[in-house]
């Protein structure tokens, strides 16, 4: 996804539907009582204080976009009030000179969710850091510096976190700011002060579109030319969406693990290295009114699947996808079969093997 980070908030809430306060009673069970699904999938706001099964979990969540004057955590409690259910995870998107935590993420820490952070070397005015310029930065000057604040603000937060030094970076635009061997450069040079900065809670995530990863990827997109090495990597995500005939042409219908498949077999190459899932979603299907209820369905399956036992997280997108195709709305409030489709993360026990998880980048 490239256009809808930092577009105007919509002007209004999305309406709920009629039993969202019977969802929402339901959702502080679900949290407070702690019941059987919280077992197999280990939400956080269902522990104590230790947080040293982490590594142990299975996270699922939402980037869920805020709307009118709503800050995120607002936007999570209204979206899990009517999904009946707490996610035990989010995705989080910042530019350079962004602040972080919020009071907002602070609260989500508060109630142990696990914050996946992009952070995205682009000023609020537009100006882009260049690759280069980041990875060669001499220490003690001002480009060094604000890369290691970043890194001590994510430990700072106190609890499990992973970042990511400029998602999907193969993507048309982001290419302004140099080329893959400069990015592999600079996430090499984040990846060394995360390692010795970083503390024992803080983990890398790199992520890439999933057509990046796909045999009819160009030259300059392919996801090996972007791959910073295992030893700089300890989770590999990818961003997979079903456009279908949103973007203005007809696209075939593709469950999430079509999409994903190529991101799948590459990790396979990766031993050790989590896969995650950290954007994914589907429109509707204008002849079909059920086959989204279907996909939704099947995605949530996906975690069990044969052969996806390094698949360590599923984060859905819940936002519009932006001005340059407009057609495409990710968003499941308001609608009850999805949201019933995709509640079905919250009923699944899955744990990761351990022997897959990737190894700490800090001690």
């Amino acid at each position: 996804m490239i256009s809808h980070r930092h577009r105007p908030l919509p002007t209004r809430l999305r309406p709920s539907s009629p039993d969202r306060s019977v969802r929402s009673a339901n959702r502080r069970t679900i949290g407070g009582v702690c019941l059987a699904g919280c077992l197999g999938i280990g939400l956080l706001a269902c522990g104590g204080d230790d947080d040293g099964d982490w590594e142990a979990r299975f996270w699922w969540g939402a980037h869920v976009a805020t709307a009118g004057d709503e800050g995120r955590r607002q936007a999570i409690d209204r979206f899990e009030d009517d999904l009946g259910a707490s996610m035990n995870a989010a995705r989080i998107y910042r530019r350079w000179d962004d602040e972080f935590p919020s009071d907002d993420e602070r609260s989500l820490a508060g109630d142990r969710r696990l914050v996946v952070l992009s952070i995205k070397p682009i000023r609020a005015d537009g100006t882009r850091i260049a690759w280069a310029d980041l990875a060669v930065a001499p220490a003690g000057s001002e480009l060094d510096t604000e890369l290691r604040e970043w890194i001590a603000k994510a430990r700072a937060f106190g609890r499990p976190i992973y970042v990511t030094l400029h998602h999907e970076p193969e993507t048309t635009d982001d290419r302004e700011s140099g080329t893959s061997d400069d990015y592999v450069a600079a996430w090499k040079r984040f990846s060394e002060i995360v390692r010795s900065d970083g503390g024992s809670k803080m983990r890398t995530m790199w992520i890439m579109t999933d057509a990046s990863f796909g045999a009819q990827a160009a030259d300059g997109q392919r996801a090996a030319r972007w791959y910073p090495g295992d030893s700089a990597v300890d989770a590999i995500g990818v961003d997979a969406f079903n456009w279908h005939t949103c973007r203005g042409r007809s696209e075939p219908w593709l469950s999430l693990a079509a999409l994903a498949e190529p991101a799948r077999q590459f990790a396979a190459l990766h031993p050790g290295r989590e896969l995650w899932i950290t954007e994914f979603g589907s429109v509707e299907d204008p002849s079909d009114p059920q086959r989204r209820h279907q996909w939704l369905v099947d995605a949530a399956a996906l975690p069990n699947a044969p052969g996806w036992g390094q698949l360590h997280g599923l984060l859905y997108f819940d936002d519009e996808h932006g001005t340059e195709f407009p057609a495409c709305d990710w968003r499941l409030s308001g609608n009850e079969s999805v949201l019933d489709a995709f509640r079905g993360l919250a009923d699944i026990p899955h744990v990761p093997p351990t022997t897959l998880l990737a190894q700490p980048t800090a001690g």
